[in-house]
């Protein structure tokens, strides 16, 4: 793979957060959170740029420190409940193509919430991607519970039905997987002509559930944390 051929590397933290406030810079084993996803995006060498788009200064100031090409402050109506990270990452990617003055080719963007991921789960997402030639890929890992068998839902009668029901000519249920967060990988301009997350000719990576962590609350901080010890 080359390196870097006009790759972009986009990392979206809001400062809001519901379910655990400010976890984006939450201290994880003496490290902020994000730190672990900048550092893996500079490692991987793969993207020409790696950018932080954020509303919170605080959190630009930090990725500041930790090597962030460059901040883009994000204005306040794509920092809500209700935006779409679609929509922050088309920003995001705007504002850089007018900082640095080029196009980009591939839009790779890294949840700042998923520690674990390696340099190397980039690099390999970003190969597959491009043999490939789909539109997009994204990574996931296996899925722990099947659709087919543990997962319900309460119907508006309150009948409680599976979520998924197998196919009875199939032997036994397909594969199921669960979007880990960690890769996401786009052609710029199939991006920028359709946002979207699948396409006819979507592609997944597999990564392990030990890398897979997206930590969103105060329990799967503490996870993470008994984690990184251990490792």
């Amino acid at each position: 793979m080359d390196k870097k051929t006009n790759r972009i590397c986009i990392i979206c933290a809001r400062g809001g957060s519901k379910r655990l406030p400010g976890k984006n810079i939450k201290n994880l084993n003496g490290f902020p959170l994000i730190s672990y996803t900048i550092k893996s995006a500079l490692n991987s060498k793969s993207c020409d740029d790696v950018v932080v788009s954020s509303d919170c200064e605080e959190i630009l100031s930090v990725s500041s420190k930790f090597g962030a090409n460059l901040l883009i402050k994000r204005p306040d109506h794509l920092a809500t409940d209700e935006a779409s990270s679609l929509d922050a990452i088309e920003h995001a990617v705007v504002e850089s193509e007018k900082n640095f003055q080029k196009k980009y080719r591939t839009i790779v963007f890294l949840e700042a919430t998923t520690p674990f991921r390696k340099p190397e789960d980039i690099i390999n997402s970003i190969e597959l991607f491009e043999k490939s030639d789909a539109s997009n890929l994204f990574t996931v890992c296996r899925a722990k519970e099947s659709p087919y068998s543990s997962i319900v839902e309460v119907s508006e009668n309150e009948r409680v039905v599976l979520s998924k029901k197998p196919d009875l000519d199939d032997k036994k249920p397909k594969a199921c997987f669960v979007i880990n967060g960690a890769v996401y990988i786009w052609k710029r301009d199939v991006f920028f002509k359709k946002k979207s997350l699948f396409y006819d000719d979507t592609k997944i990576y597999e990564m392990p559930i030990e890398r897979s962590l997206d930590i969103d609350t105060e329990f799967d901080l503490k996870l993470a944390s008994c984690y990184i010890k251990n490792l």
